[in-house]
């Protein structure tokens, strides 16, 4: 058997098929392209799931520059299409990486547009004979190539470069573009978002929805971002995300692509298949299930270099940051509660919509909706999602969300034991914040409680027999038992009975609880009710009970909202 390694680091797909390696052969994706005549694709995967060297490898196929390299599709897949065979190296590509964007300040993320755009008009200057140009087009290249552009000139410069192109091959060009989003991830402020999307969104809508000499576009990230945003002026991609079954088994290694890999390779031994599929697969794309392809082949290379090594993780932090710190950081109470009860029981499945498209400053700001932060973490790896196949109202689908395997629970260790943290400190202040009739702080902590219940989001009406709001009142009334004080159920108050009631103790008020639930009114309709309520029917102004604390809680699902006396609007 020939020696082999792994293409650890590869991204270069001549160096892929031209050294040698094992690899997986991807080439069919090249054919979802060649379908593509005069649409823009956006293929978005979690990182290191292989698009970089996809779009190396839809360079070389389609590439006017690389028609002498006959022999670098030689015995893949996509030579058995004959179709697709007769677009190999018949255009004029335009290849830009978005991740060399910097958006530390708007003067750099401008210096560092017009770099790629510099570098795009030199490559078409090095493979062009310019003493055929007309004297306007060599101007435009060497004004793109000097980097002389005014805010004009920069949102038409690929297309015009695609004229350009256009008009010297007699071939429409196509433009890939490599990690759109990767800039967006890391901006480190709202006032930058607002001003990078507004410098990128005219150049995108140029680029992709009015260029007329553009014959495919191609474009990679992590997650389609909203269309309020960046697409707002490029929104006529097709999406090919994770929940789409559009191109699913491109990105990512099959089963039969690993079996056929570790058969190759020499590596069909007993238990190691199970021990890859323990540790690396558990991904969705649109019905393929799907290997991370980097952890694979890191994984083999290190049982050839550290003689049979076991497996281990690899992915979760192998590019920067990995998973946002700062979303992370931000997280409210329901989802660190759910995320932590996924990582201590992996079979547990949270149930929610998710989001298709999504705004990372919103994301970051501290008080996303769960649906938010889990479209986030499965778009970038984190999760799988799978459709349940009901359709809420809305026409909105929902997803059970879980863990995806073993590699992807050991990067939310530093989530549990935030989790525990919490824990302790809702335990340690509720007591004060009810006392102090703090409504945001009780909002918190309140939220905090029910996320630590593994259910659906959106708790149905009846649950294991029970009702909802029974539910709810026996997690609340432990709550607050846990943080010291003697809560007890449907405690008759006034002319009616409230749903928690905590007795007076020396110093310390009684404090009375009202509860109104709905899966369908926003909480805040359904706390002015208990509101309402506790005035309609005396609840609060019982004499023994002495200067009592009543709190009005409206719940859907597991967002709160609270009214106290401190407050009498709703949060």
């Amino acid at each position: 058997m020939e020696e082999k390694g792994y293409p650890d680091g590869v991204y270069d797909f001549r160096r892929l098929v031209g050294g040698s390696y094992h690899f997986v052969d991807k080439t069919m994706l090249i054919e979802d392209v060649c379908d593509a005549d005069g649409k823009v694709l956006l293929y978005t995967r979690p990182r290191r799931f292989g698009k970089s060297i996809s779009l190396s490898m839809l360079d070389c196929f389609f590439n006017i520059k690389y028609r002498n390299d006959s022999d670098l599709f030689s015995g893949l897949k996509i030579e058995s299409c004959e179709r697709c065979m007769k677009h190999r190296n018949a255009y004029p590509v335009i290849r830009m990486d978005f991740s060399r964007l910097t958006p530390s300040s708007p003067e750099s993320f401008e210096d560092s547009l017009k770099g790629i755009v510099s570098k795009a008009a030199d490559e078409i200057m090095k493979g062009i004979d310019l003493d055929s140009l007309a004297a306007s087009d060599l101007r435009i290249l060497e004004r793109c190539s000097s980097r002389d552009l005014g805010e004009s000139d920069l949102n038409s410069s690929i297309s015009d470069m695609c004229e350009i192109l256009e008009e010297a091959h007699g071939s429409k060009a196509m433009i890939l573009v490599d990690e759109y989003d990767h800039c967006i991830q890391n901006i480190p402020s709202k006032d930058l978002y607002d001003d990078m999307v507004k410098r990128l969104r005219p150049l995108m809508e140029q680029t992709f929805k009015t260029n007329y000499h553009l014959r495919t576009g191609v474009v990679t990230g992590i997650m389609p971002l909203t269309k309020a945003g960046m697409l707002s002026g490029f929104n006529n991609p097709v999406v090919c995300d994770i929940l789409s079954t559009n191109g699913e088994e491109r990105f990512g290694f099959t089963e039969s692509e690993v079996e056929d890999l570790l058969m190759r390779s020499g590596n069909d031994l007993p238990g190691v298949l199970e021990e890859i599929r323990d540790w690396y697969d558990g991904y969705r794309f649109g019905n393929a299930e799907v290997y991370n392809p980097y952890s694979v082949i890191r994984y083999l290379d290190s049982r050839t270099r550290e003689d049979k090594a076991p497996a281990r993780m690899y992915w979760e932090g192998s590019t920067g940051a990995g998973m946002s710190a700062e979303l992370m950081s931000n997280l409210d109470g329901i989802a660190l509660q759910e995320l932590s009860s996924m990582y201590n029981d992996p079979g547990t499945k949270i149930r929610t919509t998710l989001d298709e498209f999504l705004a990372y400053h919103e994301l970051a700001g501290g008080d996303a909706d769960p649906g938010q932060v889990y479209s986030y973490l499965a778009m970038a790896g984190y999760l799988r999602a799978d459709p349940t196949g009901e359709v809420l109202e809305s026409g909105r689908e929902t997803y059970e969300v879980g863990m995806v395997n073993r590699e992807i629970r050991s990067a939310f260790g530093g989530l549990v034991r935030r989790a525990a943290g919490r824990r302790a400190e809702v335990r340690r202040d509720l007591k004060a914040h009810v006392l102090s009739g703090d409504p945001d702080k009780i909002r918190d902590d309140l939220q905090f409680v029910l996320g630590g219940h593994a259910m659906d989001r959106s708790w149905s009406e009846e649950e294991a027999g029970r009702s909802a709001h029974d539910w709810y009142k026996a997690s609340i009334a432990s709550a607050f038992r846990a943080s010291g004080m003697a809560a007890m159920e449907e405690v008759p108050k006034g002319f009616g009975e409230c749903d928690v009631f905590v007795p007076a103790n020396g110093n310390e008020p009684a404090v009375i609880v009202e509860i109104k639930t709905s899966s369908k009114a926003v909480p805040e309709e359904s706390a002015d009710k208990a509101y309402s309520q506790i005035m309609e029917r005396g609840y609060a102004a019982e004499p023994l009970d002495g200067d009592a604390v009543w709190i009005a809680l409206g719940i859907n699902g597991k967002r709160v909202s609270v009214i106290t006396p401190k407050d009498h609007s709703s949060i």
